[in-house]
Parts: structure tokens; sequence; C-alpha cells
């Protein structure tokens, strides 16, 4: 829904899929996700960036879409504490 409307444009690859430009001067991109996340149609991105995203999947239970389970899981905390060093 958003992937094909990025811009610069996502670049077709020989196998005719596409694959998102890399952001910027981004060294190292963890993406953390909810799989039961509702509005989040594709929670994985790996797939569309490239393979040196980082899917990371928590559980934050009823409260799915809820920013503070994001921010406080542990994976976060991690990703960015990596990203800090």
């Amino acid at each position: 829904m958003v992937f094909d409307r990025l811009s610069p444009a996502p670049s077709r690859l020989p196998d005719k899929s596409l694959l998102g430009h890399w952001p910027g001067k981004v060294q190292r991109w963890v993406n953390i996700t909810d799989g039961a996340e509702f509005v989040a149609l594709e929670p994985r991105i790996r797939r569309r960036f490239g393979d040196r995203v980082v899917d990371v999947e928590i559980t934050n239970g009823v409260r799915a879409h809820d920013v503070q389970p994001y921010l406080s899981a542990a994976e976060t905390g991690s990703a960015l504490l990596a990203g800090l060093r």
C-alpha cells in the first residue's frame, strides 16, 4: 500500500521483485514488530529492504498497537543500546 509510493521508488530486481532503498546513512536497521499488529500490513520488512534489516518479533498482548509495550520491550532497549555504541 505504501511501499510502491516510496521516494525514491523501490528498484526492480531481475526476478521482478521490488527492493526498497536503504535510508540515507543508516548502517543498522532493527525492525521491532508484533505479529498481531493489525495496522502493519507487512510487519516483517527484511524481504522488502534486504538482508541487512533485522526483523525482531515481540508480543504486546492485547496492546498490540500501543507504543508503550514497544518502547519498554527488552528487544527495543537492546537495539537502542547497540545503536549508541
